[in-house]
């Protein structure tokens, strides 16, 4: 089983945290000696004993995926009636965005600063499905930075790189996890 956002969307992995809440999933038709005549599906449940799907594919409603991991389980009927194994994609949804403390602090709480390299802290999120791993920042209307590992602390931020200047006057620092 495989899935992407749609059916000529991006690839989906598995057991991997993503946002889309409506997969579509696809699959080969297995090798069998005698016809598949359909297949039987679930989310978060067992397979029930009935055909529901002729088809090599499924679009799942985003009625159905709330945040958290779900479980897409599929099985195939022979045209003798015999069911063939359960086969399972682990899907993990996260469409929550993370929260973040509104507050970061320059050079350990510092009003005012002279330095053009600040080291940025207080950078406390939370998000309770992912978790958070990497985080980025930009200075005003600039580009974000590179990705890096999630710290609470930022040594070495130039506020002059990423759309900042070394003008004197406020800086704005965006922070994005």
């Amino acid at each position: 089983i495989r899935a992407k956002t749609s059916e000529s969307g991006a690839e989906i992995y598995e057991d991997l945290w993503q946002s889309d809440n409506d997969p579509y999933f696809f699959w080969e038709r297995p090798k069998t000696e005698y016809p598949i005549i359909g297949y039987s599906y679930s989310i978060d449940g067992t397979p029930p004993n009935y055909v529901q799907l002729t088809t090599e594919y499924f679009q799942v409603s985003s009625e159905n995926m709330s945040d958290g991991t779900h479980y897409f389980r599929l099985k195939a009927q022979d045209n003798r009636g015999i069911w063939g194994p359960t086969q399972t994609f682990k899907l993990k949804v996260d469409n929550e965005k993370p929260v973040f403390n509104s507050e970061i602090t320059i050079n350990n709480g510092d009003v005012e600063t002279t330095s053009q390299i600040v080291t940025l802290g207080n950078l406390y999120a939370y998000d309770e499905w992912s978790g958070i791993s990497h985080i980025s920042f930009k200075n005003g209307n600039g580009m974000w930075s590179p990705w890096e590992e999630y710290s609470i602390v930022r040594t070495g931020w130039d506020l002059a790189a990423y759309g900042g200047n070394s003008e004197y006057g406020i800086k704005i620092v965006y922070v994005r996890c």
